[in-house]
Order: structure tokens, then sequence, then C-alpha cells
């Protein structure tokens, strides 16, 4: 079996149910974080040239900061983006989040 099968087969094994509640907090921390550095950069020059660049068509994927929605894949390129606009990547465990 492929390192790829065994990852999807492990992850399709995997109940919600199952995971540690630390574990639950700790993503819902960090989904919560991306969001705002996300919302926080999606003004930034360069979260706007990403999104001026694309020919985006119409889609369900919300671009962050904005009332435009567009396909996944432009959505993630242009929301990652911003998420990165700022510069709040995490290198410091000792800040505690942004």
């Amino acid at each position: 079996m492929t390192i790829a099968a065994e990852l999807a087969t492990r992850i399709n094994a995997l109940r919600y149910e199952d995971l540690p509640s630390d574990a639950i907090h700790w993503a819902k921390v960090g989904i919560l974080d991306t969001v705002g550095v996300t919302i926080a950069g999606s003004s930034d020059p360069s979260a706007r040239i990403v999104s001026g660049f694309l020919a985006t068509a119409p889609g369900p994927s919300l671009v962050f900061g904005t009332s435009k929605r567009v396909n996944a894949l432009d959505a993630a390129l242009i929301n990652g983006a911003a998420s990165h606009a700022l510069d709040f990547d995490d290198c410091n465990n000792t800040l505690g989040g942004h």
C-alpha cells in the first residue's frame, strides 16, 4: 500500500468523536486565528494583486474580507496570500497567539 493510500485509509476511518478534546480545542483556536489574520490581510495590496491577476469566475467559496465568491482554488490562493500578507506567521510559542 502506498503512503497516500494508507493516509487516505486512516483519514477515512477517523471519527470526530475519537479526537482528543485538546486537539479539537487547539484546532478551533488555529482556525479562528487564521480567519482573523486573513481578514486583516485581505485589504493588503498583495492580496488585491493576486485577486486581480486571476480571471475568477463566480463560485461557492468566499474571499475573506469581501462579499466576493469564487471557485475553491482561486479562493484558496487569494485567501492564502491575504493570510500571509501582514506576516503574522506563528513562529514563537511564547507569544500565545497574534
